[in-house]
């Protein structure tokens, strides 16, 4: 596939560790993004906002979904929350132990703030995508309380997708923002709790939002990944459950304990994971249907 052109976008967004960290005027770090806008059709476009996960090749992936999104019709920005704060580089587990949630929920909502402000994008219609801890943003992103924390000026993303999530967060207060949600799984993926990802499309459609939960047999996760190859996943949270609360405290539920810091979360993080391999392999035909449950979604046809 050839590269496809692209804007850089500077965008303000913040570190809060835990949710509880948020706050009005906290300190501003830079987070670049890159812009991918239609070469044809009438502006305003729809877009889709879309948050990488840990995976190492992003840029396969964006270009991937960059050239769907714009033969669709959409403008597509996507962010790197590891790449912000210098971690792109460093093994998963530490990744994974200094880029919070909540970090990459501030910086999606920090994107869909900058295009709802800019004249080429239709602001009622900006959705969200993302892959694996991306994929939990986009789930999260979905609720009304986190929603209203993040964004109280009232800006909501449109619908939401995500791709093979980490399943560790459910919320006492379920009440969504009405969008809907698609989540997309692989019958083989030992990197998440299947049994918790249907608890969580639970807790979405009881809070108000419509909900397509698929789970594609015989494969795993990164189904639309270029290599033939499998790619094994070393570090597994399946395990992990987290409750986050509505005073946005977030509580391992397994030990009742608040993770109000790096130190517990790396204790949290740490009694949770497993080293068995999570596999991901390339499935043509499992990458076509979930190319249409996207669109379908985005395009608010679901």
């Amino acid at each position: 596939m050839a590269d496809i052109a692209y804007d850089a976008v500077s965008l303000a967004t913040t570190s809060p560790l835990v949710l509880t960290d948020v706050k009005p005027r906290a300190k501003a770090i830079a987070l670049t993004a890159r812009l991918y806008a239609p070469s044809e059709g009438a502006a305003p476009y729809p877009a889709v906002v879309i948050s990488h996960g840990l995976g190492n090749e992003t840029m396969a992936r964006e270009q991937r979904y960059a050239s769907l999104l714009n033969q669709n019709g959409f403008a597509a920005l996507f962010i790197d929350s590891f790449a912000a704060r210098r971690s792109a580089r460093w093994p998963g587990a530490f990744r994974q132990l200094v880029v919070t949630e909540a970090m990459m929920l501030a910086d999606a909502f920090a994107a869909l703030r900058s295009l709802t402000v800019r004249d080429e994008i239709d602001p009622a219609r900006i959705a969200i995508a993302g892959f694996g801890e991306g994929g939990t943003t986009a789930v999260l992103s979905a609720y009304a309380q986190i929603a209203q924390l993040f964004a109280p000026c009232g800006a909501r993303f449109s619908s939401h997708v995500s791709y093979w999530a980490l399943t560790a967060p459910r919320l006492v207060d379920v009440t969504t923002t009405g969008a809907p949600i698609a989540l997309l799984n692989g019958a083989l993926d030992t990197g998440a709790s299947l049994a918790r990802a249907e608890l969580i499309a639970g807790d979405l459609q009881l809070g108000g939002s419509p909900v397509e939960s698929v789970v594609f047999p015989y494969t795993g996760r990164c189904w639309d990944i270029d290599d033939q190859q499998p790619h094994p996943h070393g570090f597994n949270l399946a395990n992990l459950a987290l409750q986050i609360r509505p005073d946005h405290t977030t509580v391992d539920e397994r030990r009742g304990a608040a993770v109000r810091g790096l130190t517990t979360r790396l204790i949290t993080l740490a009694r949770a994971a497993r080293t068995s391999t999570v596999l991901g392999e390339h499935d043509e035909e499992v990458s076509a249907q979930s190319d249409q449950i996207l669109l379908r979604h985005v395009h608010g046809s679901n």
